[in-house]
Formats: C-alpha cells, sequence, structure tokens
C-alpha cells in the first residue's frame, strides 16, 4: 500500500514525530494503540523516529473501516503530548471525556486526538462534526491548556461552543 506523511514536527529531543496516512496493513505496531490496520481506503497514522532517523520507536494505526488520515500534528513542549487533527469516515474509539463521542454522520468527520509521548492510548480522541462533510485540517496549541482545531464544514447544524460567527 501507499503511505503518505501530511505532518511532522521535533520533540523536545529532537527526534521526529510524523502523521499522516496508509493504505498499507504490514506496519509494524507492536505494543501501541491501535496495531491493525482498521480498514477501508485508508489509516490514519502517527509514529516517530529514532534519533537517527534510521527506525521508528513507535508507530500507530488510527482508524475505523472507511478513510482515515491524520492532517496535522503538534507537540506539547513540556508534557511531550502529541496532538493531532484529521478527517475520518467513522469507527473511531472516542475517550469517555470527548466533546463528540459519536460519529456525527455524513461523509466525514473532523478528529481531534491527543497521545501521550509514547502513543499508548489516547489522553483524548473526539469526533468534531454533523451531518455532512466536516474536517479537522489543522491544530493549535495555546499552552498545555489550550487546544485550537481548524478545518471546513458544510453541515448546518455543526457543534459549536461559544462561536465567534454562529451561522
Amino acid at each position: 500500500g501507499s503511505d503518505t506523511v501530511s505532518a511532522m514536527e521535533l520533540d523536545a529531543s529532537e527526534r521526529i514525530v510524523v502523521g499522516g496516512r496508509t493504505a498499507s496493513n504490514n506496519l509494524r505496531t507492536e505494543g501501541h494503540y491501535q496495531e491493525n490496520y482498521g480498514g477501508g481506503a485508508e489509516d490514519g497514522i502517527v509514529g516517530r523516529l529514532s534519533a537517527a532517523g534510521t527506525s521508528f520507536e513507535f508507530l500507530t494505526y488510527l482508524g475505523g473501516a472507511g478513510y482515515d488520515v491524520v492532517n496535522d500534528l503538534k507537540i506539547e513542549p513540556t508534557t511531550g503530548s502529541i496532538y493531532l487533527a484529521g478527517t475520518t469516515a467513522g469507527g473511531l474509539r472516542t475517550t469517555t471525556n470527548a466533546f463528540q463521542r459519536v460519529y456525527g454522520g455524513g461523509i466525514y468527520d473532523a478528529f481531534l486526538a491527543v497521545f501521550d509521548s509514547e502513543a499508548i492510548a489516547p489522553m483524548y480522541l473526539s469526533y468534531v462534526g454533523s451531518t455532512d462533510h466536516d474536517q479537522g485540517y489543522r491544530v493549535g496549541l495555546d499552552g498545555p491548556d489550550g487546544v485550537y482545531l481548524g478545518g471546513i464544514t458544510r453541515s448546518q447544524m455543526f457543534p459549536l461552543k461559544k462561536p465567534i460567527q454562529a451561522t
């Protein structure tokens, strides 16, 4: 299958952390969040290269049975937590503290995920979407407690909280 890196950042130890998508169902992902390919066209991926850049220290799938992609990532410098923005056709295992635990429907939903520095399990994973086409393209950090998700929506009933523009 094909593999695409769409996001890359250095962590505090100057190791490269990557996010993207893959159609490969045979990546070496042992001991991390999602060891098996979720199915469908592509799954999102997140991984960290060794300091030498010759192998992955970890690599994990992030996807359900449809199309899934990690479009952007940021690393919180004090904790090393990995923040991901992406797009999914559903089937993700959200966390109990998620803003939106259920897929909104339509073509795609955006998602926001936060992993610890080793990607063992998500500390936060939420859909952000409604009944049409929603995609997460960017994630931004404002200190350890401020997170921003940017993307697009065509949904008339998009789930808003404290909107600047309500319509």
